[in-house]
């Protein structure tokens, strides 16, 4: 069983480290679409899984 992050789950890291190394608050995180990773698309959210949402929060701390 492979536990490393796949290729989107690293970009998602990516992005949220990015968002907060320059903005650091909340509402960034909100309009860079890091906060609706796990909403369905038929939502307005990026329809992705827990996984992921556990990357960005990570991120967050």
């Amino acid at each position: 069983m492979d536990f490393n992050l796949d290729e989107t789950q690293q970009d998602l890291k990516k992005l949220a480290a990015e968002v907060l190394a320059r903005e650091g608050d909340e509402d960034r995180l909100w309009q860079a679409g890091l906060m609706s990773v796990c909403v369905p698309e038929a939502a307005g959210g990026a329809g992705l899984g827990p996984v992921e949402m556990a990357v960005v929060l990570r991120e967050v701390g």
